[in-house]
């Protein structure tokens, strides 16, 4: 194993899970187990040929490096996965000493319930649909060119709150159907009746093509830039502080090579300076 001696514990159920340690514990013992929930997405978190690995796994594992190195503590990670936003916002709520690893955005609402690490990557908001589609270049457009198909996006999401945002204000008839995951997006969006449109994020996006060599198209005037994720916390854990020496500390580890390699290692040349913190 590598010099920190960290051992990740890859748990694939979420049964027999060791408790998860506060940070004054593991601190005192000189080791500690950190429990992570995590949405298993692509390309953040991702199981594949017998290794769980993704730009959130392997910040984390460098958060372990660090906190080794720094203070002398060694760090056993367990993850347990999920499939539904919603379900791992609510476990986190509701458990003690956890992380919640679910590239999560960053809003005044949810900070009210829970604490949230300094920003580990930028995001923005997109309405996407087949290339067919007339491109909208205003607002008064949206009724025209989206009035009679169906909108796709997934429930709990600050993407769902941007698209009620515009049907409130643009077109109060329009279509949602509800979905858990990106991936089912993909099937409706590209299907031949042209009939569905989506509220993703950018990565995301980038992704869809990447994997059907173009097909869709980005509706700019839509677009909601700069939005931040972090992982989140309970309000009372004490893990709050590590998070943030990790990040700030020195010029913090969004200014490092390792954080850069990691972006380039999953999203290519073409997105990190979209993305990256800078």
């Amino acid at each position: 194993m590598k010099s920190t001696m960290i051992l990740i514990l890859m748990c694939l159920t979420g049964v027999g899970l060791q408790a998860q340690d506060s940070w004054e514990t593991a601190q005192a013992d000189g080791r500690g187990t950190l429990k992570v929930f995590i949405q298993e997405e692509a390309p953040f978190a991702f199981y594949e040929e017998g290794e769980f690995q993704g730009i959130e796994v392997d910040i984390l594992r460098k958060f372990a490096d660090w906190v080794y190195s720094r203070h002398g503590v060694h760090l056993s990670i367990e993850f347990k996965r999920y499939r539904q936003f919603v379900r791992l916002y609510e476990d986190v709520l509701s458990t003690e000493n956890v992380v919640g690893a679910a590239f999560v955005t960053i809003n005044d609402l949810r900070s009210k319930e829970v604490q949230f690490t300094p920003t580990y990557l930028q995001n923005a908001s997109v309405l996407v649909s087949p290339v067919a589609f007339p491109t909208m270049s205003s607002f008064k457009q949206f009724e025209r060119i989206f009035g009679e198909k169906t909108a796709l996006v997934i429930r709990g999401t600050t993407h769902e709150k941007r698209l009620m945002e515009i049907r409130d204000e643009y077109h109060d008839g329009m279509r949602v159907k509800y979905v858990e995951e990106p991936e089912q997006m993909l099937p409706h969006l590209l299907s031949e009746d042209r009939n569905y449109y989506a509220m993703v994020d950018l990565i995301t996006f980038w992704r869809f093509v990447k994997a059907n060599n173009g097909g869709l198209k980005i509706h700019r005037a839509a677009t909601v830039s700069q939005e931040q994720y972090g992982f989140i916390l309970p309000q009372e854990s004490d893990w709050y502080e590590l998070f943030d020496s990790f990040f700030n500390e020195g010029f913090g580890f969004t200014a490092s090579e390792d954080y850069e390699n990691i972006l380039r290692k999953y999203l290519g040349d073409e997105l990190v300076p979209s993305v990256m913190v800078k």
